[in-house]
């Protein structure tokens, strides 16, 4: 981060110093051609008055030696240059200053010249008398203004770059330190500057996550593991009958398969939550993996005689098998889990031009308006009167939720306690 800054400062400060410079050479150059265009003008003006008072007084033109001036008459013929002799000049009504004099009264040009990296600025203006006065102005280039301060611009971003390189040390140290010396154990006592403020109310938000994920986690796990060694040791001290014995061993392997999805679904959130699963964008048959849901879980639906109601249309979209298969067989073991005995169980399936719509409806005990902002939190289990008395490891919503993040996909819920759930899920169809 340190070399970062201090690269940025160096990249910044050497386009300040190259800008100013530009703007500096263009303003000057601007400012030179301004200047110029007024003595010109002003040179015009005072060899009108002399040609008026005397017309053929071309000997008084030398007190304006620094200048060029050239009298034209109207068909382009040279009537006096004060360098050249006009009889050996070439007819000048083709020049676009004199042209532009001729038609609107007065007309400039700039003509530049490669070899002497010069440029020659001309101004024309016709006379009271018809006659067209040019007065040619040599004066420099843009790229010899430029050139004339390359030197001290060169001076100039040496120096800032010695100067950016020592502020950007100092800088940079006062900005890392108070990063360097955070509490991470205790976020909220670290004195920062505001703007790192939001950083530790989200280190203090996620610790508090973390801890109470542990703590979770470690409830979820030591329960079943409580009755599989309750049950286990009963049995290694001989306090079983032997007629017995096929109970507790089924508790004990009823017990150990809960714990071992537990665990299962805490691995599938663990890496949820880092995204590095080997995950690959394929056409999913929606209609198929609910029906394949439906295939897994049927046992459980003729158990609590659960009528099921499917509104499905054939639906391919682009999404991640087992991703998409996670999230239906959640929510829809979900529906079947916590539906009431002669419920009713209905999926829906959907789409239109940009989105697939599933509907995943259900009789059951429903969710209260207080516990619906939580039910996709680690471990949450609502109406927990009841959720005692149902497997599960609280996770299978926050699995849902985490899967439709990685589909770029919606999730939204209604519910009301004792009639009922319907959750509702957008799916775009193209990656």
């Amino acid at each position: 981060m340190e070399k970062k800054i201090r690269n940025n400062m160096l990249i910044i400060s050497v386009l300040v110093v190259l800008i100013t410079y530009i703007c500096s050479g263009i303003s000057l150059y601007w400012s030179m051609m301004a200047s110029l265009d007024r003595e010109v003008k002003g040179i015009a003006s005072q060899i009108s008055l002399i040609l008026k008072e005397d017309t053929d007084a071309f000997s008084q033109m030398s007190v304006f030696s620094e200048s060029r001036i050239t009298l034209i008459e109207s068909d382009g013929t040279v009537l006096y240059d004060s360098i050249k002799d006009s009889l050996t000049l070439e007819n000048h009504l083709n020049r676009p200053e004199v042209q532009r004099a001729f038609e609107k009264g007065e007309g400039r040009s700039l003509r530049f010249s490669a070899s002497q990296d010069t440029q020659t600025y001309y101004y024309a203006v016709v006379l009271g008398n018809g006659i067209c006065l040019r007065i040619a102005s040599e004066t420099h280039s843009l790229n010899a203004v430029f050139r004339s301060g390359l030197f001290v611009t060169t001076i100039a971003v040496l120096l800032v770059l010695v100067a950016a390189v020592q502020f950007s040390r100092k800088f940079t140290q006062k900005i890392i330190q108070p990063i360097n010396q955070i509490d991470f154990d205790h976020p909220k006592e670290n004195k920062v500057y505001p703007e790192l403020e939001p950083l530790l109310e989200n280190l203090e938000r996620h610790e508090a996550m973390r801890k109470e994920f542990s703590a979770n986690v470690s409830h979820e796990l030591k329960t079943p593991l409580t009755s599989i060694s309750g049950y286990a040791e009963i049995m290694a001290n001989g306090l079983v009958k032997d007629e017995d014995i096929p109970v507790f061993a089924q508790k004990i392997y009823d017990e150990s398969r809960n714990l071992f999805h537990k665990i299962e679904d805490i691995i599938k959130i663990s890496r949820l939550d880092e995204s590095k699963l080997p995950f690959q964008l394929e056409d999913v048959n929606l209609r198929a993996v609910i029906e394949s849901v439906l295939e897994h879980l049927e046992s459980q639906i003729e158990k609590k005689n659960i009528t099921v109601q499917l509104e499905l249309t054939d639906v391919i979209a682009k999404g991640i098998v087992s991703v998409t298969e996670e999230i239906l067989y959640n929510l829809i073991e979900n529906a079947v889990k916590y539906n009431k005995v002669n419920g009713t169980l209905i999926v829906r399936l959907s789409e239109n031009l940009h989105c697939v719509h599933i509907e995943i409806e259900d009789t059951g005990i429903g969710i209260s308006e207080e516990d619906l902002p939580r039910i996709y939190e680690r471990f949450y289990r609502s109406d927990k009167s009841h959720s005692q008395q149902i497997e599960g490891s609280g996770l299978g919503l926050s699995i849902v939720k985490h899967g439709l993040f990685l589909l770029n996909g919606e999730i939204k819920v209604e519910s009301t306690l004792h009639q009922g759930t319907k959750f509702m899920i957008d799916l775009k169809k193209h990656a």
